[in-house]
């Protein structure tokens, strides 16, 4: 006969359910000592003290020096770290990892509001016995269940070059593979901003441009487990989380797959586009899409001007094929990867480059101003330009008829 239970050691000793849960709460136990570790130690004296606190390997220890670092460079301030559940390790981690999704929220200079995003932590089980603690081994993007942007902070050695106006932040290989020595980011990055200032109210507000090497980084940014339509465009400006009044952080980031790939005297024209977006809350707001990039396009193009034929070149063909559209382009034609996005963003531009010769600089500018603080379209129109919106689609048609006629 068998014998009794009590002589097999209990029911947890051949109980693999029981084992399993025993080891799920040890591994989440340890997790959670590990972030109480890292909540405490990010204002540490200097990074080989906190690495010691929270990890104990090779791989850990650089994780955590690198992150310490980048919370000192950036100016990282109110860190708060909260554990949202246990989770699958990503591939390619050592054996036996454990990890967890974190709710991350964190201030930074000129941002108007925290940024708030998840991220996970890998980590190991300590070998001390009784209360063992968890031990960082990295930091990967949170994509379980919803994709998040990742924070900056939490991706490896950063370059950080930092004015009263801006904050580039240079992820590990990007200045090295992703623009040519001839190109200085933090420069450029100074102009656009000045040359938009010099049209947009407020326009001075700070500015933070993010430079990624490889397209997993800049998918992990965005909170984007693929490119999806951003594969094709530039630069995108993104929100790392949101209050409940609608400010938030924004970051301008840069896709290095495109960013290779462009003319030098395109990259300024890119990033006044963008840091437009930035100082005027388009990110941040519903707006229409035509508003938001027609006018960053009109900043962009008025502080490097480009003749109207070349600028808009696609959507002047086609308007020679087909004749001027009805209406003004919709959200969805201006959607990243939309079939044709390219020349929707031109009609955008000259929507807004119609507003401006008939009412001026001043008043295009009070015009979209309004419209990102949620004024309706036609009620911003008639207050800062005199005009219905009517009125303005047809000279718009009237404007890019005559461009096409005169281009042919």
């Amino acid at each position: 006969a068998d014998p009794p239970a009590s002589d097999q050691g209990g029911q947890g000793a051949d109980d693999p359910a029981a084992a399993n849960h025993a080891a799920t709460r040890l591994r989440a136990a340890a997790g959670r000592r590990l972030i109480a570790a890292v909540q405490l130690g990010w204002s540490a004296r200097d990074g080989r003290s906190f690495a010691n606190a929270v990890a104990d390997s090779a791989r850990g220890r650089q994780a955590a020096r690198e992150t310490w670092q980048a919370w000192q460079d950036l100016h990282v301030d109110d860190l708060r770290l909260r554990w949202v559940r246990a989770v699958r390790p990503p591939p390619g981690q050592p054996a036996g990892s454990a990890a967890a999704l974190l709710r991350a929220q964190w201030t930074q200079p000129g941002w108007p509001a925290p940024a708030a995003t998840e991220l996970t932590v890998v980590f190991s089980v300590g070998a001390a016995p009784g209360s063992p603690d968890g031990r960082l081994v990295d930091w990967t993007p949170g994509i379980v269940p919803t994709p998040a942007p990742m924070p900056v902070w939490a991706m490896g050695r950063l370059a950080i070059a930092s004015s009263a106006a801006d904050r580039v932040v240079s992820l590990p290989g990007s200045l090295r593979r992703t623009l040519p020595p001839q190109i200085g980011l933090p420069g450029l990055v100074r102009q656009a901003h000045r040359s938009v200032s010099a049209l947009v109210p407020g326009g001075d507000d700070r500015v933070q441009v993010v430079l990624a090497d490889r397209t997993g980084q800049f998918r992990a940014l965005l909170g984007q487990p693929t490119a999806g339509g951003h594969q094709s465009v530039a630069a995108v400006t993104t929100t790392v989380g949101r209050s409940a009044n609608g400010e938030a952080a924004v970051q301008v980031v840069l896709n290095p797959d495109v960013v290779r790939r462009l003319r030098p005297a395109a990259f300024p024209v890119v990033l006044a586009h963008e840091i437009t977006h930035a100082v005027t809350g388009a990110a941040t707001v519903p707006m229409p899409l035509w508003v938001a990039e027609g006018f960053a396009d009109f900043v962009a193009l008025h502080a490097h001007p480009v003749p109207v034929r070349t600028a808009a070149a696609g959507a002047l063909a086609q308007v020679r094929r087909h004749g001027p559209p009805r209406s003004l382009p919709g959200n969805a034609d201006l959607a990243p990867g939309a079939p044709g996005a390219d020349r929707f963003y031109e009609l955008a531009w000259l929507a807004v480059r119609s507003l401006h010769h008939r009412v001026g600089t001043s008043a295009t500018a009070a015009f979209h101003q309004a419209v990102a603080h949620g004024q309706p379209v036609g009620d911003a129109l008639r207050q800062h330009a005199g005009l219905s919106l009517a009125r303005l689609t047809a000279a718009w048609r009237a404007d890019i008829a005559r461009l096409a006629d005169d281009d042919h």
